[in-house]
């Protein structure tokens, strides 16, 4: 696990990024900060390499090998004062004897802090550190559209972000603070140092694993209703915000945890190391449930089924109560406490209590 939490990435990307490479051309937009750049590039393969610079404006060089044929995007600007700019390969149509991995063009997008970009890109995308740190003030969309275009990007900070790879990973290597953030891949790894939320996320893999080390959110409770009956148990979270996160066959695992959180996993192992939450919904279809509750503030969920079992521990200031569902008791029905929340446990499990010197460990197990 710590190998993966390290990442000791094999890059698809060159040290030097243009080895082996001729400059074929440059396009210029002298609008830089608070602009945005939006490229449509389909109908060729391509490695595609952002760069933060300190200048105030936007360069797009294209890349080739001496045996490659020349290459030529269509270029327009439009917005106000010709904020935007767009740049795509429209005039070339896509053939299967120029999308093989050996013809791919070097694509190198040089751009300032403050600024958005919208990429649909046949190939790969990375946000490369150089003399500036590789960081992004703006909205990012990127759609890798290559059956293996990884998208690896560093630190970003924006409204929106909507990262989809088809069978590439998806790595963020610093941290992603956003108001809205939308990450899928259908097979690929998705790693991410530090998430942020302020107000809904979402993220899907259907079969590979999902690693965050740090997700805090802001928890808004104005709409929650607290469960004043046992048969109310929560199945949805009745929040403006929270971090939805969903697999097919994967593993997914988080460092640290705060805010609202829904995790479904229909095959594959889940692990909060350490989860101070406001609210929880976690449910496996089949496979392992384990997780550190720090403390609760909403009644919350944790439902298991086939042969899944749960590892709950519990920090010691955890002032919640726990119900067991289907057996319709309490754990220490003698510390039950009114006006609490609830952690609501659905499965068929048995308990067994376990004690050491910083927290009580309750590791339920299936009969």
């Amino acid at each position: 696990m710590k190998k993966v939490l390290a990442f000791s990435l094999q890059k698809k990307f060159k040290r030097n990024f243009t080895t082996g490479y001729n400059l074929l051309n440059s396009y210029k937009c002298d609008y830089g900060q608070g602009g945005a750049l939006q490229m449509c590039l389909e109908n060729r393969l391509y490695n595609l390499q952002l760069e933060t610079i300190w200048d105030d404006f936007t360069e797009v060089e294209t890349w080739k090998k001496p045996d490659q044929q020349d290459l030529y995007f269509v270029t327009k600007n439009d917005g106000a004062k010709n904020s935007i700019f767009h740049i795509s390969d429209e005039n070339y149509k896509a053939k299967s004897e120029d999308l093989v991995e050996n013809n791919k063009y070097q694509i190198k997008v040089k751009l300032p802090e403050y600024y958005s970009y919208k990429l649909k890109v046949n190939g790969s995308v990375e946000h490369k550190k150089g003399y500036v740190d590789a960081k992004t003030y703006g909205n990012v969309e990127i759609n890798t559209i290559l059956d293996q275009g990884d998208i690896i990007l560093n630190k970003i900070k924006s409204e929106i972000c909507n990262l989809q790879s088809t069978n590439g990973k998806i790595h963020i290597l610093s941290g992603l603070e956003a108001q809205l953030a939308n990450i899928t891949t259908e097979s690929g790894e998705i790693f991410i140092k530090k998430l942020g939320l302020t107000a809904k996320g979402h993220i899907f893999s259907k079969k590979g694993n999902i690693t965050i080390n740090s997700l805090y959110g802001v928890p808004h409770t104005e709409h929650i209703k607290e469960q004043a009956e046992l048969n109310e148990i929560p199945t949805e979270i009745h929040k403006s915000n929270f971090l939805s996160i969903n697999s097919v066959n994967s593993n997914v695992s988080i460092g640290s945890a705060h805010g609202n959180l829904v995790i479904q996993c229909l095959e594959g192992n889940m692990e909060i190391k350490r989860c101070d939450a406001n609210q929880l919904l976690l449910e496996n279809e089949k496979g392992a449930i384990k997780i550190n509750l720090i403390n609760l503030r909403q009644s919350s969920l944790i439902k298991l089924k086939d042969n899944g079992d749960l590892s709950l521990s519990v920090g010691p200031n955890f002032e919640g109560n726990i119900y067991f569902v289907d057996s319709n008791t309490f754990w220490r029905e003698e510390n039950k406490k009114p006006g609490v929340p609830t952690l609501y446990i659905k499965g068929k499990v048995s308990e067994t209590t376990i004690f050491n010197s910083n927290n009580d460990v309750y590791s339920f197990l299936r009969n």
